[in-house]
């Protein structure tokens, strides 16, 4: 199928004269095929081996109607972990709104009229292996459940009781087996409050159930909130979290996440970008506003030290670091990103950002990109295959420092070194990466043409990590 269409694909190395930030470590330009006019990316999804998938539509215009029509078809791209693309291909049937990833093979969930959508298990050629359709809802987000199956989430209106006018919305939460029977629906009818559907996500705590981000309002009220839910294995309501705000401009939860401990990020729009992070059990633990007004936090990941890394919008993209405790450790800025929309984030399993979206602001051409990840600020445990590592431990001695420090440590067995240090922004100000000997090893790190603040210095044996924070002051 990929054969059939004609697609203008650049891999791009030289970044900079498109715009795309210099951290980037490649960017695919997919144009659709000639009988389409634009092409928008709306989720992604990428494999342990590295894969990709990006979903979303083309749209056609008809312009022999006034006003013009407009049709809308699904669109799947698959790219390696270089950012090749491997294959492409249309659907008919619909608008695919998100995607997850089984095995080899693709979990749809496709748009196909108003309010009815059909998941589908799709082979990477596109061929249908199974479809369960749910109708009477508007749905958002779709998760492959570790336990197995497929949890599909959005909002189902609920009418008034003579069925003839609208009353409001409530949470939809469903699950899908994994031969395509839906096994559950739960509808949140809290008589209280009414759902948007603008920015709902879904992220699964360990075997406990499910968390739900979004947006809801008070009943006779013309105001909503960001809120964020959890739901147990059967769909049942646990706990729910409503943030105070006054924001009128669609204040919604955009991302959730959950560490490996149970912690909840949410990123989201209030009158700024606000972060928070909860307990398991529905507590506030903190909540932060950072940027400026209209911008919103569209993407949470945990870092494997207990804070978080988000990806702020508006007015220009920025990635934001913060610790357990809520503080910021560094920001780092995309300028030359303005232009471009990012519609979907995602993070391999190396710590990489993938990036999907609509390139310079067109609608006509998606772009995918990988970011490359800073390593002291990454998100979950590194993986380094089968071969055993045994834990180490180095030291910064004097610390804080003047002038220079000592970095010292023990190897048992001849390894690969590299060791880094980064300032609070990201940039590397110091590495060294060599075969080293066993025994004892002390390295003087120099801070004379460096200013006064904090760094991080980054250990790497045989592709074990270790970070300390270091203070130069002057």
């Amino acid at each position: 199928m990929f054969s059939r269409f004609l697609l203008a694909i650049t891999l791009l190395t030289s970044l900079a004269s498109i715009g795309f930030a210099q951290d980037t470590l490649w960017t695919a330009l997919i144009s659709p095929p000639s009988s389409y006019d634009e092409s928008i990316a709306l989720d992604v999804a990428v494999k342990t081996s590295g894969e990709i998938a990006v979903v979303g539509f083309v749209r056609q215009w008809d312009f022999g109607h006034w006003p013009p029509w407009v049709w809308d078809f699904g669109e799947v791209v698959l790219l390696n972990s270089s950012g090749q693309v491997l294959q492409y291909f249309i659907k008919q049937n619909g608008i695919i709104v998100s995607v997850c990833l089984k095995g080899e093979d693709l979990i749809l969930l496709v748009n196909t009229e108003a309010y009815t959508y059909e998941v589908e298990k799709c082979g990477r050629d596109g061929t249908v292996i199974w479809s369960c359709e749910i109708s009477g809802v508007t749905l958002r987000d779709i998760i492959s459940v570790g336990s197995g199956g497929i949890l599909v989430i959005g909002a189902r209106s609920i009418y008034s009781p003579d069925s003839s006018q609208f009353d409001s919305s409530r949470v939809f939460i469903a699950k899908i087996g994994e031969d395509g029977e839906l096994l559950w629906a739960n509808t949140l009818c809290n008589p209280h409050v009414y759902a948007y559907v603008g920015g709902m996500t879904v992220g699964e705590i360990s075997s406990l159930g499910f968390i739900v981000g979004g947006s809801i309002g008070n009943s006779g009220e013309f105001q909503n909130y960001p809120y964020v839910v959890m739901v147990d294995t059967a769909g049942d309501f646990v706990w729910d979290y409503i943030f105070s705000t006054s924001a009128v401009n669609s204040p919604m939860i955009h991302g959730v996440a959950v560490a490996s401990d149970g912690d909840i990020f949410a990123v989201g729009r209030d009158q700024t970008c606000f972060i928070a992070k909860l307990r398991p059990n529905g507590e506030l633990e903190w909540s932060r506003h950072q940027g400026v007004e209209g911008s919103r936090g569209i993407y949470v990941c945990p870092t494997n030290d207990g804070g978080c890394i988000i990806l702020e919008s508006y007015p220009a993209y920025r990635l934001s670091c913060y610790n357990r405790y809520g503080s910021v450790v560094w920001h780092r800025a995309f300028p030359w990103w303005q232009g471009d929309g990012i519609r979907a984030s995602t993070c391999t399993v190396q710590g990489n950002l993938i990036f999907a979206g609509t390139h310079g602001g067109n609608d006509d051409t998606m772009f995918v990109a990988k970011w490359e990840a800073y390593a002291p600020f990454l998100f979950s445990e590194r993986q380094i295959g089968e071969a055993e590592v045994e834990d180490f431990s180095f030291s910064v001695f004097p610390n804080p420092f003047n002038l220079a420090t000592e970095i010292s440590y023990v190897l048992s067995r001849p390894q690969k070194v590299s060791l880094k240090v980064y300032s609070i922004l990201g940039r590397e100000v110091f590495v060294i990466t060599e075969q080293q000997t066993v025994g004892q090893h002390r390295i003087v790190f120099d801070g004379v043409d460096l200013s006064s603040g904090i760094y991080f210095c980054q250990l790497d044996i045989g592709g074990f990590l270790q970070t300390k924070k270091i203070v130069l002051i002057r």
